[in-house]
């Protein structure tokens, strides 16, 4: 049986912000913090307003709480990520095939691309294909630079170009598209 789609967004907001919890438990913590702000806030008004900011309340500031979370954690991965791609472009030319080189940027990279990084490694290692382990990847982080990643391994493995050269590609594009994009958005 499938989940519901509230479950299922859910848990993919809790898997973006790097929380190990469920829709479920959100859902229930929201649950809980609309019942409790329904009874502070019926001690000064109606039973229908009190419901209705006890709803806003309880359901909306979680939610905004897990996007800013979710904001702050693609924040980081995005600054992480041209060092990640400039390590494992070092780590083909040294020899190691790509589910080696990918461990090595797992172990070396700090949170949270370290681990989600070391989350596709643990899923080569039992089983997934690559291309799989970094789409589930990009599912979780849903960060269009990284996706620039699965579609260069994937041209690597079909037609054979040169990994290393084509991440160092994007890693220079993203370490000048950096500046460029937060000079924009300040104005």
């Amino acid at each position: 049986m499938a989940a519901h789609p509230i479950l299922r967004g859910l848990d993919r907001l809790l898997a973006q912000t790097g929380l190990r919890a469920s829709g479920a438990e959100a859902l229930l913590t929201m649950a809980l913090c609309v019942a409790l702000a329904y009874l502070v806030l019926r001690l000064a008004m109606p039973p229908a307003p009190a419901l209705m900011l006890a709803a806003a309340f309880g359901i909306g500031l979680p939610a905004f709480r897990l996007s800013r979370l979710r904001a702050r954690r693609r924040h980081r991965l995005q600054a992480q990520l041209p060092d990640a791609l400039d390590l494992l472009a070092r780590s083909l030319r040294g020899g190691l095939p790509v589910n080696a080189a990918l461990a090595v940027v797992a172990r070396q990279m700090p949170d949270p691309l370290g681990s989600e990084l070391g989350v596709v490694v643990d899923q080569v290692a039992y089983g997934r294909t690559l291309d799989d382990a970094l789409e589930r990847l990009n599912e979780r982080i849903d960060l269009p630079d990284l996706r620039q990643l699965a579609i260069a391994v994937q041209i690597q493995r079909d037609a054979g170009a040169d990994l290393a050269a084509t991440l160092d590609g994007i890693a220079g594009a993203m370490c000048c598209a950096g500046p460029a994009k937060s000079r924009f958005e300040e104005t």
